[in-house]
């Protein structure tokens, strides 16, 4: 178990606290409980030139960084065309969310299901589906983003009439912060393809299962499996003979704990809290591997 110092602490409080300093969407597995852990293990970043991170999320991480330049990917296209929409036209986005949160504080349970069972994906502009996405985040129970064989996001409703769903100063800070950087849907198997030598890939995969009820890989309709698993870890090879600085954080997977080893990586076990689970008991502190090639 790593301790976290003063500094870490201090660090972690204002990214909490600061409007512009995180993500402006839940997310599970987002890292923010875990960054004062990760920034023991992140490279300088006078050591590298570009940022990559192919499972996207959150974000917390790259918010955390703000690199000078990044490569942000992930393979859910609902959500990097909402990354694309704060980029680009946030006052937009900012006006759809106000008008909904107004609408959603009148009637809460009636609009959270006229948004996820009425409002066609298909028949919606980019400022529209990115305005669905983020306040099904911010209205649906705890935050989670699931969906079903059809692609149907079929998360239940939240049951929290309060809900914050247009935070002004933090989506326009995150448009700040995303301003020049790229960002597509991709399978991290094309973006992996791109780093070199003097580059910096972090790596945040859904969670191989550590037990038969903890498997939660329903972000897109196709789950992620071990063969995946074993598809990332070809691909994070081929990055490490190259040259590329490489961190991955990892459940603490005995499948995961088996194959890095044996490909040069050096594991560690790190702890951190867990921040969704559909048990509150069940939110307490986790264990977790980060896997990596420098330091």
């Amino acid at each position: 178990m790593i301790k976290t110092n003063r500094r870490d602490a201090a660090q972690l409080r204002l990214y909490q606290a600061g409007p512009g300093a995180g993500p402006f969407l839940k997310w599970a597995g987002g890292k923010a409980q875990l960054l004062p852990t990760l920034q023991n293990y992140y490279p300088a970043r006078e050591e590298y030139e570009t940022y990559f991170e192919p499972f996207l999320g959150g974000g917390a991480v790259f918010f955390e960084l703000r690199p000078r330049l990044a490569f942000l990917s992930d393979s859910n296209h609902e959500l990097i065309n909402t990354y694309e929409v704060v980029q680009k036209i946030v006052e937009d986005l900012i006006a759809h969310l106000q008008t909904l949160q107004r609408e959603y504080r009148a009637s809460p349970r009636e609009k959270y299901h006229e948004v996820r069972d009425e409002w066609d994906v298909r028949k919606l502009d980019d400022v529209q589906r990115a305005t669905r996405f983020v306040f099904l985040n911010k209205t649906c129970f705890n935050g989670l983003y699931r969906v079903n064989r059809a692609g149907k996001f079929n998360v239940p409703f939240g049951k929290n009439p309060n809900a914050t769903i247009c935070d002004r100063d933090r989506l326009r800070a995150a448009s700040d912060a995303l301003r020049g950087m790229k960002l597509q849907a991709l399978d991290f198997r094309e973006t992996l393809r791109h780093p070199g030598p003097d580059d910096f890939v972090y790596v945040d995969p859904p969670y191989d299962p550590i037990s038969k009820t903890s498997s939660f890989t329903g972000y897109t309709k196709d789950a992620f499996t071990m063969s995946d698993q074993e598809d990332l870890a070809k691909a994070l090879a081929r990055l490490n003979e190259r040259g590329t600085k490489i961190l991955m954080s990892s459940s603490l997977s005995k499948n995961i704990q088996r194959l890095y080893p044996a490909l040069g990586f050096k594991v560690l076990h790190v702890t951190a809290p867990r921040a969704i689970n559909s048990n509150p008991d069940g939110r307490g502190r986790i264990s977790e591997l980060l896997i990596r090639n420098f330091g």
